[in-house]
């Protein structure tokens, strides 16, 4: 059977978990160092793609199998996806551990929350710092855009 307790508004309990995420120096550290990483995979993309399309300016066979989907678009997202699965997971352990470590879960437990809603709130968290690493891809491919480039999304790659 289900207790029939007040349900406490989630709002809180997500600004808090926001408030912890923002304060923290995980999601600045993954910042710091995945918008070099993603900087440097994007300027050397350019680079070689430049270097790739300059026989396509003679030969037009060869522009049919230049795609920016492969080009531009996969190494950088390459060196995204390497800060992602290498430091992300800092970022979440530090949202669960800082709060066992202080005492704050047991505080927490004691709320009346449920735990899926704990969890939840810690996944939102998670979002939302997933959400923010993707600035720097994004910032790479409205660069992209400025300098003449395009990706054609409706089309898939060959």
């Amino acid at each position: 059977m289900r207790s029939h307790e007040p349900r406490a508004p989630v709002a809180p309990l997500l600004r808090k978990e926001m408030r912890e995420l923002v304060t923290g120096n995980s999601l600045w550290v993954l910042m710091l160092l995945l918008s070099p990483l993603v900087g440097y995979s994007f300027i050397q993309a350019v680079a070689l793609y430049a270097e790739a399309s300059r026989p396509a300016l003679s030969i037009p066979e060869l522009s049919r199998q230049l795609s920016p989907f492969d080009g531009i678009l996969v190494p950088t997202l390459g060196g995204f996806y390497l800060a992602i699965t290498l430091l992300f997971p800092v970022i979440a352990i530090r949202l669960v551990a800082a709060e066992k470590t202080s005492g704050g879960l047991k505080l927490l437990v004691q709320l009346p929350y449920r735990l899926s809603h704990l969890v939840a709130a810690k996944f939102a968290a998670l979002g939302a710092a997933w959400l923010v690493a993707l600035i720097p891809v994004l910032s790479a491919l409205i660069c992209w855009g400025l300098l003449g480039g395009h990706l054609d999304v409706a089309r898939p790659p060959p």
